[in-house]
């Protein structure tokens, strides 16, 4: 049996002036060494109903956690509208 290659992440976005949505769902890639935020970024903003970013900038979002994530077992970023947190959750025991 091939092991899952995701792992599971919970998602606060909170935006400015806002009340915080959470989400929960296999949106790091398990690479071994350390999660990774790949192509969950696209999941991410359709469970939490944003626009889905360019790819070029997908790909800056998911550099920038990928180096929080080398760390820690989170990551925060910050913009002008509101501010998000992807946290490494325990894998569920099926």
């Amino acid at each position: 049996m091939t092991p899952d290659p995701w792992l599971p992440a919970r998602v606060t976005w909170t935006p400015r002036r806002g009340v915080p949505v959470i989400v929960e769902g296999d949106y790091l890639e398990d690479t071994g060494a350390v999660p990774r935020l790949t192509c969950g970024i696209y999941e991410i903003c359709a469970a939490l109903r944003l626009p889905e970013p360019e790819d070029e900038h997908a790909l800056r979002i998911s550099r920038v956690v990928n180096c929080q994530l080398a760390l820690r077992p989170w990551a925060v970023l910050w913009c002008p509208w509101g501010r998000f947190r992807i946290e490494l959750m325990p894998p569920s025991r099926d």
